[in-house]
Order: C-alpha cells, then structure tokens, then sequence
C-alpha cells in the first residue's frame, strides 16, 4: 500500500537559459475516483479498486501506478481500501441523480453534497412517531508503521500515524509516554529521547478514546571518554531546526555513498541550494508538484544570472520519516535514481520539512552543474 508520493523531473539548460522539461515525472491530470482511465466515477471503478483492495490485503503487491493510486485514495489517507470503494459509489449514486459536483469537490468535502431526506407525508391515521437516527463515523484503528523505535539519547523521532477509517469525523489523536524522564511525547507528535531505558508512547484517539496504539521506545546512551574539568554540564535540547539540518547532511552523504559505489564522483553542497531546497519543500507541502504553488515550473526559483547552470534536476518525496527512508523511495524509482546518480551534477542542495498534515514529511532535493565550475560556501557533506 502506498503513504508516500514521489515526483522527479530534470531540466537542462544552457547557462541562463531555462531549458525544457523531462518525461521524467509523471502527469498529475487524473480524475479522482477514476481508477480505470475511462475518464467517469461509477462502479466498475469502485470493483476495480475492491480487487486490488484484496490483491493487497492478501499480501500481494500494489502493482497500481502513482497516478491510479493517486486516483483511487480518494479519502486522502495514504490507502487504498474498502472505505474508498465505498466513497466512489456514494459518489457515482450522487452524480446518477443529477448531483453536478465534481469529483475533486465531491471527495474533499462528501457530506456537503449528500441529499438530506425528507420525511414523507403521512394521514392522521394512527401516525407513528418517526425516529430519525444519525450516523457518525468514528475512528475504529489507529496504524503505526513502526512498533518498536531503537533511538539515541537527545535525538527526535515523528511516528506516522493513520486513524482508519479516513472519513472518521474526528481523528484528532494524543499522544503521551510512561516514562517522561526516558523518552517525552510532545503535542506535535515528536518523541525526544531523554535518557537510557524502555518507555511506551501510547497515540490515543479523541474520537473514540478505546482506539489507542502504541510504540515501544528503546533508548540508548553512547558511551563516551569523559576529560575531568571545573566547567558546570551544560544541557542542549535538538530544535527542529537541528533536526533538518542532520537530516539534509545524512541525505546528502547518503547520495554520496551511493555515487561513489558507482564509480561516480561525489557532490558538494552550497548553501543556496540548501536554501533553494527547503523553500520547494515548504512548496510541496501546499502543492504537491513541480509546478510551483504560483503556477510557474520549479526552475524559476533559481537564480540563473547570480547562478547560472548547465543541467538541472529535482526529486520531491513525502510520507517518508527519516534520511534513509525517502533514499530507498527514490532508489525505488528509475527516474528519481537516475537524477542522483547523473554523471552531469557538480552541486547539489536538499530540503525538510515536518507539517504535522497531509503525508507529514516533505523532501526536496535539488541537483545543478554548476556553469563555473564552483559555488560560493561549498562543502562535501561528512558526518
């Protein structure tokens, strides 16, 4: 089943010019709810996913492509299951009866569409009152992806986290821990480990408080050589900030890693495009796309006459938690791979973010061979 969406697209370009856009992504002009490209929403489309529903269920792999998948999660929970069967038929009733709605409106908003029922009239006679019963849905799961977390002391960790089914009408959860002086759970989601031992981090959901999960956190505390000194300890806290900043360093030695076992040479970062990273993945986190959230494509935010390049390329991802997660998304996609691997990059800049919505994570890498040769505050990333 897929939580994460991936996207790439290369660019090449002749110094300031801005070049054409590669076959590399795929088209995004999918119609929700139409999983058989037949361009309707009805029921051989609800059939359709109920099959690869039970494919799926059964261990089989998701063979689906990114734009059926896409298409076929029309409850936006990153799974394709019975509960959007069962959407695309409430919407395909809906349209048969003359609803004009589109199905993008449809599916983000189904209850402002759904036909209240009118009481029918009835005779005086022996009239029995009518008792009229309101359903809510409500959250009947919570999916964790991992179970058990092994971390280090002061490093964070952001569980993903699914409440099932996705039109439940609150799936608003809390999160706490048994151990507050080994592992806290903040109200964002992050778990920061404090000090070595075991603690549970149970997620329960408002909605309905007997769903609840939880993650078993192993905390380990590295052994170091201690200097004997007058100095007080001092207490540091990880920030976010912190936290993205390890994360792009590790994506970017692992891009290295990878290069270098290929017989390629490794790349460097530059702060601007560190810069240029982190502003597409705040973009991609509103619009998942290499459209840009003002209409333009994604290599009119870089600079060509301050920075004038050769070739350049862009991978985006979300859903994945962690640097090695989003690398074996992208090792998993021939197009994705072939941009970290180009033999034509000098540069390269990458981007993080956690929103706490939609797929969670957002990563933007971006790849350039750079016109001159070098950029300004360059490095090689190291751990």
């Amino acid at each position: 089943m897929k939580n994460k969406k991936l996207m790439a697209v290369l660019i090449s370009a002749c110094v300031t010019v801005s070049g054409t856009l590669n076959a590399v992504a795929f088209a995004e002009n999918y119609i929700m709810g139409d999983v058989n490209g037949d361009s309707k929403v009805d029921s051989s489309d609800s059939s359709l996913l109920l099959m690869q529903y039970s494919k799926i269920s059964t261990g089989m792999q998701n063979d689906w492509s990114d734009v059926q998948n896409a298409a076929g999660d029309v409850n936006f929970d990153g799974l394709i299951d019975s509960t959007d069967a069962s959407m695309i038929l409430r919407f395909y009733s809906y349209s048969s009866t003359g609803g004009n709605a589109s199905p993008y409106d449809y599916f983000h908003q189904p209850y402002d569409y759904e036909e209240t029922t009118q009481p029918a009239e009835t005779t005086p006679v022996t009239t029995q009152p009518v008792v009229v019963t309101t359903s809510v849905v409500v959250p009947q799961a919570i999916v964790l992806k991992e179970k058990t977390v092994n971390m280090i002391a002061d490093e964070t960790y952001y569980p993903y986290i699914s409440v099932i089914p996705g039109n439940a009408e609150n799936k608003t959860v809390i999160i706490s821990s048994s151990d507050n002086n080994i592992a806290v759970a903040a109200s964002d989601g992050m778990i920061l480990a404090r000090s070595a031992g075991t603690a549970v981090i149970t997620v329960q959901c408002v909605g309905n408080t007997d769903v609840s999960a939880q993650i078993t956190v192993n905390v380990s505390v590295p052994t170091t050589t201690t200097v004997p000194t007058t100095a007080q300890p001092q207490t540091t806290t990880t920030s976010r900030q912190d936290l993205y900043n390890k994360y792009i360093n590790e994506v970017g030695c692992l891009v290295n890693e990878a290069r270098s076992q290929s017989g390629l040479p490794p790349l460097k970062m530059s702060p601007y495009l560190i810069d240029i990273g982190n502003l597409r993945a705040k973009e991609i986190s509103v619009n998942f796309n290499h459209t840009r959230p003002d209409g333009s494509s994604f290599d009119t935010i870089i600079d060509s006459f301050a920075h004038p390049y050769y070739f350049l390329a862009e991978n985006i991802a979300a859903g994945s938690a962690t640097p090695s997660d989003v690398m074996s998304s992208w090792h998993e996609s021939s197009g994705h791979w072939a941009s970290i691997m180009s033999s034509q990059t000098t540069h390269m800049g990458i981007g993080v973010i956690y929103t706490g919505t939609g797929y969670g994570w957002y990563w933007s890498q971006v790849f350039m061979q750079a016109a001159g040769g070098t950029m300004e505050g360059e490095y090689y990333p190291s751990r």
